[in-house]
């Protein structure tokens, strides 16, 4: 039974590293399993290790509701059990305990429970903040602000902690130099919008337009319902919070760990060219995909085939393994679906 349960549990870590069903943007969250906690010099260690473990079951289950960490817990796991290693460690001027959980006994948990799972592939975000603050001329928070104060700064730590509790990536633009210059132009933000997204790729785009209308007044439109805020942490920084919580729910519901269907595709990838080749490969298809089983059909020249069992369809898995870089779709037929593989 025992020798049962951990193929099944290795076939769902395989799943857990990719990203499911939907064509993306999607990127590799590498930390997953480590959680980066700001501390100062009065915090506690215990505490801080309870937040850490809540900010991971927040990250695995998709779900910013705490009753997955309840669900856990009342039955009978310490969140203490599920801690490798904790050091403290200074980035940037700030201090936080970083926690190493334990991955396996996480997932093994999750399933138990039948908790939903959500791998290592993390939705992006693309954040176009387009701020009037009546001093400066109108412009975008960017991820190379040019402009420092009290609003941006605290935009931006907002930024970083969802980041940090749901394990996704919330990027915002980084304007070059020709972007700069036109920022100071007469109606610049109104056309820029569409010009700035169309330079990166994402799987959700959010427009927030934050205008002062007078002394600690700000009007909030956009993708926001709009309305007014007479300050900034109750007024702006809630309701910024509170969409970006709303679209990420969303995003991590349709990436949760569904296997109880299962298909077999035959894939052919030619540009193997050495042992090393095949090893990338292999390890990407054990990896990064919806893999639940994999067998070499045939290796010949620099051209090799593969039997996989994968979760979900065919067309799932040629959304999923066509995102990377290292493979380019040739084409597909009734026998194999074809690609390149690229080795720069």
């Amino acid at each position: 039974m025992e020798i049962i349960f951990k193929k099944a549990l290795k076939s769902k870590l395989i799943f857990l590293a990719i990203f499911l069903c939907i064509p993306s943007y999607t990127k590799e969250y590498k930390d997953l399993f480590n959680v980066y906690y700001p501390i100062d010099s009065t915090s506690n260690i215990q505490k801080t290790l309870n937040e850490s473990f809540n900010v991971m079951v927040f990250r695995l289950s998709g779900s910013s509701s705490p009753s997955n960490i309840w669900k856990i817990i009342n039955a009978g796991n310490p969140r203490e059990k599920y801690i490798l290693s904790y050091t403290s460690k200074r980035i940037d001027n700030k201090s936080y305990l970083v926690t190493n959980f334990n991955q396996e006994l996480f997932i093994q948990t999750f399933l138990e429970l039948d908790i939903p799972l959500v791998g290592y592939s993390r939705p992006s975000i693309l954040l176009l903040l387009n701020i009037q603050d009546g001093i400066n001329e109108g412009y975008f928070l960017s991820s190379n602000n040019i402009i420092s104060n009290d609003l941006n700064n605290a935009l931006l730590d907002l930024i970083k902690k969802i980041e940090l509790y749901r394990g996704v990536f919330v990027d915002l633009p980084e304007l070059d130099l020709i972007d700069m210059q036109k920022q100071k132009e007469k109606n610049f933000l109104m056309q820029a919008n569409d010009s700035v997204a169309n330079k990166y790729d994402y799987d959700e785009l959010i427009n927030i337009e934050l205008v002062n209308t007078g002394i600690n007044a700000w009007e909030v439109s956009g993708d926001i319902s709009k309305s007014a805020a007479s300050n900034i942490t109750e007024g702006l920084l809630g309701s910024v919070e509170s969409l970006l919580k709303d679209k990420i729910d969303k995003l991590l519901a349709q990436r949760t760990l569904k296997s109880s269907s299962t298909s077999i595709v035959n894939i052919s990838i030619i540009g193997i060219n050495t042992f090393e080749d095949y090893k990338e490969v292999k390890n990407s298809l054990n990896k990064s995909f919806i893999t639940k089983d994999i067998s070499l059909s045939s290796y010949n020249n620099n051209e090799v085939k593969f039997k996989v069992e994968i979760y979900g369809t065919e067309e799932d898995f040629k959304s999923d393994f066509s995102s990377l870089l290292a493979f380019n779709f040739l084409e597909g037929s009734d026998e194999y679906i074809k690609y390149r593989y690229i080795n720069d």
